[in-house]
């Protein structure tokens, strides 16, 4: 049994950056979720957004059970954070918007070792994970004539999850019978989910984040174990 903490850079994909028409806008960052059947109430023919989402963070902890000389079970929860900002140039004012999204998921895999000694340790790994915001607040501030607007603050009211599915190869290398240090890159796809939105007042709206628009993500993990029940 070892138990497993560890950070997460995830995220490692080509552009942080999504530049989109006024039309491609309207239907994504402010369009209105097909299921409520109401108009979108923003116009955007004056409008040029440049979105970016930040690389997300996560740390975790995990619990690595085996159930066979070289095959393992793995559980546990994660912590994400998500930042997105995004700009809006009108004919005479700027709209800034800043969101902020905290996901905790549920991850499930199994990994198998191909070498495994007393000082090193090489396996690989393969697995889904479920993640679930628990928080998240966009703020909206204008600027117009050289003056700022207060900042406008909303609660996001998120619903649904964001299912991915991932595969990861990693190496040990044990300090001592109970602690080990690992790092694992990976690659992971996060899975399309219309039914992942927030939701402000009568209003249903896409989620936008670093995932939705990179769904393919390479990353590194790497952390330490803490090995239990050790037998030799």
């Amino acid at each position: 049994f070892k138990m497993s903490l560890f950070t997460n850079a995830g995220g490692l994909s080509n552009s942080e950056n999504v530049r989109m028409s006024p039309d491609q806008a309207m239907l994504s960052d402010f369009a209105v979720k097909e299921v409520t059947n109401m108009p979108v109430a923003h116009s955007a023919q004056e409008e040029q957004v440049d979105m970016k989402h930040k690389m997300p963070v996560s740390f975790g902890l995990n619990a690595n059970i085996a159930i066979s000389k070289r095959f393992s079970i793995e559980t546990g929860a994660t912590y994400t954070y998500m930042y997105s900002e995004s700009k809006q140039e009108l004919t005479d004012a700027e709209r800034k918007t800043e969101q902020r999204l905290h996901y905790v998921g549920i991850p499930i895999g199994i990994k198998y070792d191909i070498i495994k000694n007393n000082r090193v340790g090489l396996y690989a790994g393969a697995g889904a994970a479920f993640d679930i915001a628990v928080s998240g607040h966009r703020k909206e501030t204008w600027t117009a004539g050289g003056e700022q607007s207060l900042p406008d603050k909303t609660k996001m009211q998120v619903r649904g999850i964001m299912p991915s599915i991932g595969l990861n190869i990693g190496v040990e290398l044990n300090i001592n019978d109970k602690l080990s240090v690992y790092a694992e890159p990976g690659m992971r796809y996060y899975i399309p989910n219309k039914n992942h939105y927030w939701n402000s007042g009568d209003v249903d709206y896409v989620i936008q984040n670093y995932r939705t628009q990179h769904p393919l993500n390479f990353s590194l993990q790497a952390g330490f174990r803490i090995k239990f029940n050790t037998k030799r």
